[in-house]
């Protein structure tokens, strides 16, 4: 297998498991989409590395996982209360 196609086949699968997660209603207070539906607002940032993460991301580390995500472009912006992603 191609180490290229490898390495798209995870970047895909990891960006659609985050969406499915930010998607779903269920998460909201945990993780919801940003008013321009561009970018997403992580609420509760243990929550999300205890509940929801392990479901995304093997490591189970928030710091990585923003790490990995903005090697495929998503920007991390962080205030005192919470820690918003988007789309650069």
């Amino acid at each position: 297998m191609d180490p290229s196609s490898s390495m798209a086949s995870q970047a895909l699968d990891l960006l659609k498991k985050t969406y499915e997660v930010v998607d779903h209603p269920s998460t909201n207070s945990i993780i919801s989409w940003g008013p321009d539906n561009k970018s997403f607002i992580i609420w509760d940032p243990q929550g999300f590395e205890k509940f929801l993460l392990p479901n995304i991301f093997p490591p189970r580390n928030l710091a990585v996982y923003a790490s990995y995500l903005n090697c495929y472009g998503v920007l991390k912006v962080e205030s005192e209360t919470r820690m918003g992603i988007c789309k650069r």
